[in-house]
């Protein structure tokens, strides 16, 4: 369905598009740096250990490897490439979030394993690529969430997706503009809240994207870092 938050009652209107119409629309947030570091959205480590052959393994977790392997609803993902004080990047701070879980991997080049229960290879579970994975694909969701009013519609429900079409506030172009890219897009609808009473009908939506619909992702500049670096000291 598509959503768009803009005036209503104008002339030549349909009752089917006044309906698609939000009532009210708020950012409920846009993005947290610092939660998606802590939740491994940006990078991590996953480290698996086998009690029975006794190995411990380490396999390094970027943005792309639990981003890429899903499909999304926009085109440009909701990441912004950082540099800490060291200068490393935050795409590449695998140390910011460490996850360990048992696995099975090493089983496989095990001649005893082998030789006294080869099933058991077979049955092994792959959770390096999910276990770590799990928080950062949430986590790189929920921060991005808009809080929609719309007429009261009982399709509107949690697991839909919608389209939202919000416009630039403050700057307004027949000709030009093309709405607010940050905020427009493919959302996810998160939550559903349905109010009847007798005057009227309204539907109150929570919806959620990990990625929108900008041409370019934000890149953090040294000037930038110099600035921050230089307002702390003051």
């Amino acid at each position: 369905m598509d959503i768009q938050y803009r005036t209503k009652n104008l002339e030549g209107e349909n009752s089917i598009s006044e309906m698609q119409g939000a009532r009210y629309l708020e950012v409920v947030s846009l993005n947290n740096a610092i939660e998606k570091t802590r939740s491994g959205v940006n990078a991590g480590k996953f480290i698996g250990f086998d009690p029975i052959t006794r190995t411990i393994a380490t396999k390094n977790i970027s943005y792309g490897d639990h981003y890429l392997n899903m499909s999304h609803g926009n085109k440009t993902p909701n990441f912004t490439s950082i540099q800490n004080r060291a200068g490393v990047e935050n795409s590449e701070a695998f140390n910011s979030r460490k996850s360990l879980f048992l696995f099975g991997y090493s089983k496989q080049f095990s001649n005893y394993i082998k030789q006294k229960d080869p099933t058991s290879i077979s049955k092994e579970e792959t959770p390096e690529s999910w276990v770590f994975q799990r928080k950062a694909i949430l986590n790189n969701l929920m921060p991005k969430k808009l809080k929609i009013v719309m007429p009261g519609n009982f399709q509107l429900s949690s697991g839909f997706n919608v389209n939202v079409d919000a416009p630039q506030i403050g700057v307004f172009n027949k000709k030009t503009n093309e709405g607010d890219k940050s905020i427009s897009g493919k959302y996810l609808i998160v939550a559903s809240r349905q109010i009847i009473s007798f005057e009227k009908h309204e539907t109150i939506i929570e919806v959620a994207s990990d990625s929108s619909t900008l041409d370019f992702i934000p890149e953090s500049s040294r000037q930038e870092q110099e600035e921050i670096l230089n307002y702390s000291t003051v």
